[in-house]
Order: C-alpha cells, then sequence, then structure tokens
C-alpha cells in the first residue's frame, strides 16, 4: 500500500494523545483499612481487573480512530490491483514529447518525430469528456504549460511542437510534469512520453511518483541504418596564411556498411572528394588536411553526399581563422654569441628554411630596443638568458602581458637573481630567485603528469621520453607567486616550470637551459624541439576563442585583448547581416548567447573605428546519432513493475490501457472502517460507563 500525500502520516504522532489523557485523568483513589471490609477484597480485585482491561481496549480504540484519520487525509492507494476506474472517468495527462534530433530520423516518407505526435494526438481525442490535457518539450519543460480542455487543441499543441537540436533528456520534464500533475484533482493522471526510447534520452531520469500511470509512445522500433559523421575539430582554430590545418573527425555506420562519399568546402567552393567504404558497425577516424587560401574568418563544412534515415549528422560545420604568420620576438643578450640559450631556442621554434615554415617567423633584438612598440607586434616574447631589464621595460612587458601578450623566460648564465626579484619584474614573474645553483649531481624531471596539454606528446612512444633529460644547472628558487601553477618539478621537488596568468596573458618560467653546461636538452633534438614547440603553440593558441559549440547551449566569447567594452554585434545563419547582441547578453569582460542555429556565426567588436572579428560554428550534438535502446535494466530502476506501457500506435494503447494496472483508491474502504470504529467506540464506551456507574460497595 501507498499514500498520495504521505507526509500526512506524521498524523499518526496524536494517537499519543489519548494515553497522556488517560494517564493525567485517572484517578487516584485512596487506601482506607477497614477490617470489616477485608472479606470483599477477593472479589474487588477482580473488579478491577475487567475495569483496566475495559480501560485497555477503550484506549486502544481510540488510538486506532485517530491513525485511520490520518491515514484517510494521506489517501492510501493499493498497488498491483485490477485498473479501479471506470472507462468514462476523465484523466488529467502531461505529454511530454521528445523534441531532440534523433526524431527527425526518416521512416516510410515521414520522421518518427511525426508519427509520435500524430499518435498521442489521436489519443488525446479518445480521452473521456472532462480530461485535462497539457503538453511540454523536453528542450525548455519549466516553461508554463496549462491544462487544456479541447481534445482538439491539445491535439494540435502536440503534433506543432518543433524538433530542436539542443534537446535534453527526457528526467526533467518527466519531473516537471508530475509536479503538475499534484495541482490537478482528478481520479486518473498519466503521463504521456512521445520518444524513441534511445538510452541517451533516459540517462537523467530518476525512480517516479507511483501515484501516476506512465506510457511511452515508442517512435522507432527498429532504426534502420545511418551514417553519421562526428564532431569536427581542427588541430589548431588559429591557421597562418599558407599553411595546411588538419581536420580530425569520424565517421560511424549503423546498419548495413557500403559505399560513402565524403565532400570538403572551403568558403562554399569544394576543396577535397573522399570516397570510403564501411563495414556495418565501424567507426572510422579521420585526418583531412586543408589548407585556407585567404585571412580572415574561414567557413567550410564537411558533407555526405547521400541521404539516409538521419540528415542532421550528414553535415558538420568548422570555422578557422587565418592570418598571418605569426612573428616571435627572441630577446638575446649582450654576451648571446657566449650564452646559446637565445639561438637554440630560436632554432628549436622557428628552424632555418622559409620565412613561413611552420606559420612562425623569428626576429632576435637586443634588449635595449624592446619597447611598446616592438611589443604591440607579437603574440609571443621570448628572453632567452636576459641578465637584466631596465624598470620601464618591465612596466612595457606588464602591460603587454595584461592586454593579452605571452612571454616566456629562459634561464641562463647571463641570468641574475636581483634583476628578477625588483618590484616591476615581480608584477607578472612566477617565482622570486635565489642565484645560479650548480647541481651536485644530475638529476631529471620529477613526476610528469601526462594528461597535461605540454606533456600530450609524450604519451605515446612516438616521441623519446623526457626521462633522458638531465640538469646540472639551474636558478634557486626563493617562493612562488601565489597565483603560480608549478607544471613540473625536478627529482628534488624545486620548480622546473612555472606559469603566472596575469588579466588575458601568461607567462612562463624555464628554470633551465638548452645549452651544455646546463643540461643535455640541446643534445637531445627529439626531446627538446617537441617540448619547445608544444609550450610554443599551447602560448600563442591559449588567447584562442573556441570555435565549436553544439546547438541549443550557450555561447560564451572574451573580449579581444584590449577592448574592455566594445559594441558586439551578431551574424547568424541565414541573416547575412549583423544584428545588435542584446543587453543581457554580456557578461563581465565576455559576451554570451544561446546558439540556435545550425550553421556558421559571426561576431564583431567595435570599439569607435576600431573593430575585430571572431567566428564559431554550431552543429548537432553527437549524441543523437546514438540509437542504442534504452535497457530493460535502466526501466526497472525508473518504473516500478508494470510501471510503463510502452505502445506503438493508437490500437497498440488500447489494448495496453484495458490491461492496465491501476493503484486501487483505499480512500472509501478506510472511510468504512473509520465509522465503523468510531461506532464500535461510541457502544462500547456507552456500555463501559453505564455499567461503571451502576457498580456501587454497600458498605452499611
Amino acid at each position: 500500500m501507498g499514500f498520495l500525500y504521505g507526509a500526512i502520516l506524521w498524523a499518526c504522532a496524536a494517537a499519543a494523545g489519548p494515553v497522556i489523557i488517560h494517564l493525567l485523568m485517572k484517578p487516584r483513589p485512596r487506601k482506607i483499612t477497614l477490617p470489616t471490609l477485608r472479606f470483599v477484597k477477593k472479589s474487588h480485585k477482580a473488579n478491577v481487573s475487567r475495569l483496566k482491561l475495559k480501560h485497555i481496549i477503550l484506549l486502544a480504540m481510540r488510538m486506532a480512530a485517530i491513525v485511520l484519520l490520518a491515514i484517510l487525509l494521506a489517501e492510501p492507494l493499493g498497488r498491483g490491483f485490477r485498473s479501479s476506474f471506470m472507462p468514462s472517468e476523465p484523466v488529467a495527462m502531461v505529454v511530454v514529447v521528445d523534441d531532440s534530433a534523433s526524431m527527425n530520423y526518416r521512416l516510410q516518407g515521414r520522421t518518427v518525430g511525426q508519427h509520435g505526435r500524430r499518435v498521442a494526438a489521436e489519443i488525446i481525442r479518445q480521452l473521456p469528456a472532462g480530461s485535462r490535457v497539457a503538453v511540454i518539450g523536453t528542450q525548455n519543460p519549466a516553461e508554463s504549460a496549462g491544462f487544456m480542455t479541447e481534445p482538439d487543441l491539445a491535439g494540435r499543441t502536440i503534433v506543432d511542437v518543433p524538433t530542436t537540436y539542443g534537446a535534453k533528456p527526457l528526467g526533467q520534464a518527466m519531473r516537471r510534469a508530475a509536479e503538475m500533475l499534484q495541482k490537478i484533482n482528478l481520479p486518473r493522471k498519466e503521463i504521456l512520453v512521445v520518444t524513441d526510447m534511445t538510452a541517451v534520452g533516459w540517462q537523467d531520469a530518476s525512480a517516479v511518483d507511483e501515484a501516476v500511470s506512465y506510457t511511452a509512445i515508442d517512435c522507432n522500433p527498429q532504426p534502420g541504418g545511418n551514417v553519421a559523421i562526428g564532431e569536427v575539430l581542427p588541430d589548431s582554430p588559429a591557421v597562418p596564411l599558407g599553411t595546411e590545418a588538419i581536420l580530425q573527425t569520424t565517421l560511424s555506420c549503423t546498419g548495413a556498411g557500403g559505399e560513402v562519399n565524403l565532400r570538403v568546402d572551403l568558403d562554399g567552393a569544394a576543396t577535397d572528394n573522399l570516397n570510403l567504404k564501411l563495414q556495418p558497425g565501424e567507426v572510422r577516424s579521420l585526418r583531412i588536411p586543408v589548407r585556407p587560401g585567404r585571412e580572415g574568418i574561414v567557413c567550410g563544412k564537411i558533407q555526405l553526399l547521400h541521404t539516409d534515415g538521419l540528415a542532421d549528422d550528414n553535415v558538420r560545420y568548422f570555422t578557422l581563422h587565418v592570418g598571418p604568420p605569426a612573428e616571435i620576438l627572441f630577446v638575446a643578450g649582450p654576451g648571446a654569441k657566449d650564452d646559446l640559450t637565445s639561438f637554440l631556442m630560436a632554432s628549436a621554434i622557428v628552424p632555418p628554411g622559409p620565412a613561413s615554415s611552420g606559420g612562425l617567423k623569428g626576429k632576435t633584438i637586443e634588449p635595449q630596443h624592446l619597447c611598446a612598440e616592438t611589443l604591440a607586434k607579437t603574440p609571443l616574447v621570448v628572453l632567452g638568458s636576459i641578465a637584466a631589464l631596465r624598470e620601464n621595460q618591465w612596466k612595457q612587458l606588464d602591460s603587454y602581458v595584461r592586454k593579452g601578450g605571452r612571454l616566456w623566460v629562459v634561464a641562463g648564465a647571463g641570468m641574475s637573481a636581483e634583476a628578477y626579484n625588483t618590484a616591476a619584474a615581480q608584477q607578472i614573474f612566477p617565482v622570486k630567485l635565489r642565484g645560479q645553483q650548480q647541481l651536485p649531481k644530475p638529476l631529471g624531471f620529477g613526476s610528469i603528469d601526462t594528461s597535461r596539454p605540454l606533456f600530450a606528446p609524450f604519451k605515446t612512444d612516438k616521441n623519446p621520453p623526457l626521462s633522458d633529460i638531465r640538469f646540472y644547472r639551474r636558478m634557486g628558487v626563493e617562493s612562488v607567486a601565489p597565483d603560480a601553477e608549478i607544471t613540473v618539478r625536478f627529482a628534488d621537488k624545486v620548480p622546473a616550470i612555472v606559469t603566472r596568468k596575469a588579466d588575458a596573458g601568461e607567462v612562463v618560467f624555464w628554470n633551465f637551459s638548452p645549452t651544455r653546461s646546463w643540461s643535455n636538452l640541446g643534445r637531445l633534438a627529439g626531446q627538446f624541439v617537441v617540448l619547445a614547440g608544444q609550450t610554443c603553440e599551447l602560448l600563442l593558441l591559449s588567447d584562442r576563442a573556441p570555435t565549436q559549440f553544439i546547438c541549443g547551449h550557450e555561447v560564451e566569447l572574451a573580449f579581444p585583448p584590449g577592448q574592455n567594452n566594445p559594441s558586439v554585434r551578431i551574424a547568424r545563419p541565414g541573416d547575412g547581416e549583423y544584428q545588435p547582441l542584446p543587453t543581457r547578453g554580456y557578461l563581465p569582460g565576455k559576451m554570451r548567447l544561446v546558439a540556435d542555429r545550425l550553421g556558421h556565426y559571426s561576431v564583431a567588436f567595435a570599439i569607435g573605428n576600431s573593430t575585430r572579428r571572431r567566428g564559431f560554428s554550431v552543429n548537432v550534438s553527437t549524441t543523437e546519432s546514438d540509437f542504442r535502446p534504452v535497457g530493460k535494466d535502466r526501466l526497472a530502476a525508473i518504473f516500478p513493475r508494470e510501471g510503463l506501457r510502452i505502445v506503438t500506435d493508437t490500437a497498440d494503447w488500447q489494448r495496453a490501457s484495458a490491461m492496465a494496472s491501476q493503484p486501487l483508491d483505499l480512500l472509501p474502504a478506510a472511510l468504512l472502517v473509520l465509522l465503523a470504529m468510531l461506532i464500535g467506540e461510541s457502544f462500547f464506551a456507552n456500555r463501559f460507563y453505564k455499567t461503571q456507574n451502576k457498580t456501587t460497595t454497600d458498605i452499611s
């Protein structure tokens, strides 16, 4: 047995009331010893025992009456009984429509979502007179949805629910539906779910209210074949002009395999065609090279050239930011000929060759030429074994970093601890130094966390291990700035690589040099080039805005460096023109909006006559291509035994309704028991007190 309002059962505690009253009102007779009455002692004891028994019986009946009253108010329901309602009884029903993209799967000339909505509309029209129906979608279940009494209006509302691309699983919508039904006073309460019964759709569902009947319309009981393109991830969203970008994606096949044709477009023109043969159930990883031919925001897509059941995963959009080759500024001290730190760093990051090789260019200057004008032309500054900088140069570097610039400091023989411990330098430098230290014996790195992006290339055997590196000298570290992060330590726990973010920029300190007197790193080309290149790439890309988002999710983009409060305009797919971003779309230092369309977006940040543009792409979630059905064990964890009816059409629903088990309303039975209990208590009390009043003792 269950209860509709279980919390009211706390009222059963009131059953203690008669006990308390009984104890308080219990008579306290005086004890009088009369020798002449000793002969009646035996009969008196028997009479008292009978009185106590009657008191206990009457007390128990009154306590039971209070408990029954509490149970009555809690509305008891018997589980597992056959349907206790008449077919003509009105029903309160909430229709939960799964409006995810997987409901767009086409089957027999129409989508499975259209089929499910039409079945739900037919069911609504067959409900008894007086029924009330509400309709909610999974995308925004919290939106107000009033109950309707007109079946035709409710049916049209169900059919008109649009399919979205950012829909959520069913759990939140089902909980919202149960809350709505609690406010309706009708004998029958049902939730009708229109869904394709995928495991993804039920992943957030929790145990349901057993006082409600649940029916699911399985729109796609036997999904056919489908080929889906996975998420497209450029190896770098920022691509120097003239270099090649690699697009990483997957191609998955469910059902029958066969020939698949893919086309790659850039700026609306085809750049590549791929012909592949997939086996049933195969998931193939792809690396597709593209080479943009212009600077700016370049939009592209990968598209299947044939149709299948679900068209929404047959195209994926991507966006690239194409610009001129990045020029890295290397600052070398006057003793650079004797200390090769800067030379080795430049050779590893920008190898000799064409100026645009790898999309990077290098420029070397002496410290006295470092100024605001040279800093403005570069995204990354490398200080290699620099002895000292002037105070105004540190202030210029501070401003440069905080506006989005990157500073990379590499230790070396020419480095002076006092120069980096000045107040101006410590505003951005991540550590306080002690001076150069000659290690008593060579050391390597300590524990290396390969989950960090810096060490990602060393996860596999593709690159030589970092354990081969040995260090002979380093700078002593007195303290680390509170907002700095130690990326890796030496084997004796002293910081080896430390990073520090400063507003929009970042500073990295290598507490070692690749020169021969400091380490063997310069001789280990495999480790040195990869480690330096990975550090450089992370620094150059760390300020890049993301370019891939999922439809229906929020998009947040930080303002470009140096723009504190720009005006923001958005060009959405299909609009063609920029529109102002609503005021509510602003956050401190960033903008946000909901990506509600598939395709390419462009954002313009403007201050005065200066405008900077960024772009991003919006795609359907890859989970929409996952048609694996929800398992029986998962449904059993959500619904009680026989708590969910799964149907495919109206006739199926009618048969399931005729055989449905419904909770038996025990309210009438409890009311009759309470009435009988009150009558019995009254009768027993009258007889008891009447008998007691007639009982006297003659002592004359």
